[in-house]
């Protein structure tokens, strides 16, 4: 195990296969919903712990999972402070085209601020995106093109979990319900902002 702290809030932890199937996993089982998935996260950070220093005490987490052309893979853990006027704006960079960004929501208030949120900035109203929901919680899945900015309001204030694998986009299209598609940021904002100047 490979571990390097990029930034204050941003650890690089590289398993190779062997590593892998300690925790009986490959890189296309890794997925969050399942147990030995999360299991083997909170061991890479506690044995990540002891070795420098990265501590997760507040703010929201998160996780990126890239495959290595060995069958190993990559894994980068990023803290978001809960408060979003120390970072304005997160770039989310590519590794891998056509994967979203899933950021899952418990209420159905905090879904909707992010969205309002994400409608206020004119470069990302007409984002493609789609809106799930699933295991009683709301996904929104993001396909930002390089360049496209997200506000950390999404990470740090209103998301619970944010996800970016191939794994979970498949499992939330098959098993979530589709509430709204392509659009959705656009439609539902469009939509909150109406409502919101006709009781103004």
């Amino acid at each position: 195990m490979k571990v390097k702290l990029e930034d204050k809030g941003r650890l690089k932890i590289s398993l190779d296969v062997i590593e892998l199937a300690e925790y009986n996993l490959t890189y296309n089982q890794i997925d969050y919903s399942l147990p030995k998935t999360r299991l083997m996260l909170n061991a890479l950070l506690k044995q990540a712990s002891e070795l420098i220093e990265f501590k997760i005490e507040s703010g929201k987490l998160l996780i990126e999972v890239f495959p290595e052309d060995t069958g190993g893979c990559t894994i980068y853990f990023t803290v978001f402070e809960k408060t979003p006027k120390q970072i304005s704006r997160l770039t989310l960079k590519h590794r891998s085209t056509g994967i979203p960004y899933i950021f899952e929501f418990r209420s159905s208030s905090d879904m909707l601020s992010a969205i309002v949120q994400l409608y206020s900035r004119k470069e990302i109203q007409t984002i493609k995106s789609h809106l799930y929901f699933l295991k009683n919680q709301y996904r929104l899945m993001l396909y930002p093109s390089c360049g496209d900015k997200i506000t950390t309001l999404l990470a740090g204030e209103y998301a619970d979990t944010v996800l970016h694998s191939s794994k979970e986009t498949a499992y939330t299209c098959e098993y979530g319900r589709l509430i709204s598609g392509d659009r959705a940021v656009e439609i539902i904002g469009s939509s909150m902002s109406k409502n919101k100047k006709k009781v103004g």
